[in-house]
């Protein structure tokens, strides 16, 4: 089996707990969609694809390392993961969809180590608590934030990019301090 299916663990809500198998590749839609008492999760090198809500509502999530083999985190992928704090998106990811962090109130930093990479809309909307966004992205017009209230977040961009970023109109005066501190 390289996938797991689509609402596999569909409100499995004593599942606490799951080690993904590493022939895995593939995290299929709604896996553990509201899986509610799951709050550890290993995904193995080699998982490709996270597809859309396949940890949406999993609202025990407090930490979950995404590995460098993932290329794209499709839509509401863990949106409503109210205890995570932190994510580190690796560089090996092209893609987040839209809404993927939605409603992460919990959230206070987000690492985007990819320097080429599409984001859909909305992708951190209601993440009421980040404090800090730290990015790779090397052109400021593929980083992409809506319907976030950005206004007590620092952006943390590339030591060379500081005043492009700071020079972008998109983000003048959106971001409480932009700080060119990302050594990536």
């Amino acid at each position: 089996m390289h996938y797991i299916g689509a609402k596999a663990f569909e409100r499995c809500t004593k599942l606490a707990s799951i080690v993904i198998p590493r022939r895995v590749q593939e995290i299929n839609q709604e896996t553990f969609y509201r899986c509610s008492e799951l709050s550890n999760v290993i995904i193995p090198n080699g998982v490709t694809h996270i597809r859309g809500c396949a940890f949406s509502g999993c609202t025990e999530l407090a930490n979950i390392e995404i590995p460098n083999s993932v290329t794209d985190i499709e839509d509401y992928a863990f949106a409503g993961c109210i205890k995570l704090t932190s994510i580190e998106i690796p560089d090996s990811v092209t893609y987040i969809g839209d809404y993927a962090f939605k409603g992460c109130v919990g959230l206070t930093s987000i690492i985007i180590l990819s320097n080429d990479i599409n984001m859909g809309k909305d992708v951190l909307d209601g993440c009421t608590s980040l404090k800090d966004i730290y990015v790779n992205i090397k052109d400021p017009k593929n980083f992409v934030l809506d319907k976030v209230d950005t206004f007590n977040v620092t952006l943390h961009v590339p030591t060379e990019l500081g005043e492009v970023y700071r020079n972008t109109r998109a983000f003048q005066s959106k971001f409480a301090q932009i700080v060119a501190d990302v050594n990536c």
